[in-house]
């Protein structure tokens, strides 16, 4: 005779726990594993930026070269201790000063002899100055005239001196 036919054994489902089993033989399953992913789904590798490091050493450099400059500056100021000349005026004489009135309109002639007196309070600086134009007015504002104007020639003033 035949057998009767054998029934397959059902597979427990998954998470399911025997209340029967004792705790200490309970077995934990290792998470599963990642699917291997077609290639273009891996993530790319970050690229090195060169342009961000060259910008960074650029502003470094920067940096340091503003501060040489500075430092440079207080050094100067230190070891030579800069004051600006003097100018003064010593006398102002008006030798000739006539009016005329015309049917044109009214005329000014003057001719003034001015004596400046420029002072250089550093001692370890020379000034060089260059030709020097020098304006004379008379005024404020809008009603300020022009008496003259001359040029100084260039002249160098050496240290502590008085010109």
């Amino acid at each position: 005779m035949s057998e009767p036919p054998v029934k397959p054994v059902l597979q427990k489902p998954p998470g399911y726990k025997d209340p029967n089993s004792p705790a200490g033989q309970r077995r934990f399953r290792p998470p599963p594993r990642k699917p291997v992913l077609p290639p273009s789904f891996h993530p790319k590798k970050r690229k090195t930026s060169y342009g961000r490091a060259c910008c960074c050493c650029f502003c470094i450099f920067f940096l340091i070269f503003v501060l040489l400059i500075l430092i440079c500056g207080a050094v100067f100021y230190l070891w030579f201790d800069p004051k600006l000349p003097g100018f003064h005026i010593q006398s102002f004489r008006i030798s000739r000063f006539n009016v005329t009135k015309r049917p044109d309109g009214t005329y000014l002639d003057a001719r003034t002899t001015t004596r400046l007196e420029v002072k250089n309070p550093n001692g370890k600086m020379t000034y060089y100055y260059g030709d020097t134009e020098v304006e004379i007015s008379f005024g404020e504002g809008g009603y300020e005239t022009e008496l003259g104007t001359t040029t100084v020639p260039a002249f160098t003033m050496l240290e502590k001196n008085t010109r």
